[in-house]
């Protein structure tokens, strides 16, 4: 599999800003069991960091769309996910790289 996230040719700084929740202010959470075998820093109650995130090996993050369909559902029912179509996820990175550069 094709490395998909490459996390490390992000600039810190904006990890640090995709990582933030606009409501809160504090850095949205993992919400999910998945990553727990690789320590504390990601039960999924705790906060995503830009460590934590260049922690793991690209092949194990994975987004929602390549997880197990009864996974996905599972987390949609727990955790009210929505799936945010590419369409979408595009026009909000088109603006980031518009507003940042």
């Amino acid at each position: 599999m094709n490395e998909l996230i490459k996390l490390k040719s992000f600039p810190i700084e904006t990890l640090k800003i995709l990582l933030k929740d606009k409501t809160t202010q504090k850095n949205i959470i993992w919400a999910t069991s998945s990553y727990e075998e690789y320590g504390a820093d990601y039960f999924a109650e705790k906060q995503m960091t830009d460590i934590s995130l260049i922690g793991l090996d690209s092949i194990v993050l994975q987004p929602r769309i390549l997880k197990a369909l009864e996974h996905q559902k599972e987390r949609t029912r727990n955790h009210a996910e929505v799936f945010t179509p590419a369409w979408i996820c595009d026009k909000m990175i088109n603006y980031f790289d518009d507003c940042l550069f």
